[in-house]
């Protein structure tokens, strides 16, 4: 079968005796490394993978469109590490496995690849990047396209700490709970990337 994708990555980064190595861009993953090229998402180095239960993978994006551009080891990972990471205890992925998109509902297939999402698009509640109290409706499955969609919509709102408006999709509100702005005590929820299902729900309730 030759070398796993991870023994692939730590030949071409090369980390040092700190588990530090420099940037390796997609670019470069030709010829023997070609397995590696970044096609959809970092499936070798996601958090529940080897490589990221060894090292700490930072990943650089595009200024457009958000795509992975690089990837490099940054240390070793600790096992303190969980408590405040994107880490996934596996009990919740499989609960969520098999499931369909919140979003549009459609299912994973050849062409359709499937993502967990944080339902909190800013990662900072303790409680929910904490891998021993993060709960399974913490999480929703997602199309990659929708989770780059939402990723950028919530990189916006923290920004500028202006919630998304629904009204851009067609609904008469903009919000479930809450007003325009984002705050530490409603946090995410009310708005319609946190839980599309929940909101949808809601919605039909208040136009009743």
């Amino acid at each position: 079968m030759g070398m796993s994708k991870r023994l692939l990555f730590i030949e071409k980064a090369k980390p040092n005796k700190l588990g530090v190595s420099r940037w390796v861009y997609d670019s470069e993953f030709v010829g023997k490394y070609e397995r590696l090229q970044i096609r959809h998402g970092l499936d070798w180095g996601r958090r529940d993978s080897l490589l990221a239960r060894t090292y700490n993978v930072e990943k650089k994006r595009a200024k457009k469109g958000n795509k992975i551009i690089a990837v490099r080891l940054n240390g070793f990972y600790k096992k303190s590490d969980k408590y405040h990471s994107n880490y996934v205890k596996p009990s919740i992925r499989a609960f969520h496995k098999g499931k369909p998109s919140v979003f549009s509902g459609v299912g994973a297939s050849g062409s359709v690849m499937m993502e967990l999402d944080h339902k909190d698009g800013r990662k900072n509640d303790p409680r929910v990047m904490n891998v021993e109290t993060q709960e399974n409706s913490d999480f929703q499955n997602v199309t990659k396209a929708e989770n780059d969609a939402k990723r950028q919509h919530c990189i916006n709102c923290k920004n500028s700490g202006i919630r998304f408006d629904a009204k851009r999709l067609g609904y008469s509100s903009a919000y479930v709970y809450g007003t325009e702005f984002w705050t530490p005590m409603l946090r995410c929820k009310g708005c319609y990337w946190y839980d599309p299902i929940e909101f949808n729900s809601s919605f039909s309730i208040f136009e009743l």
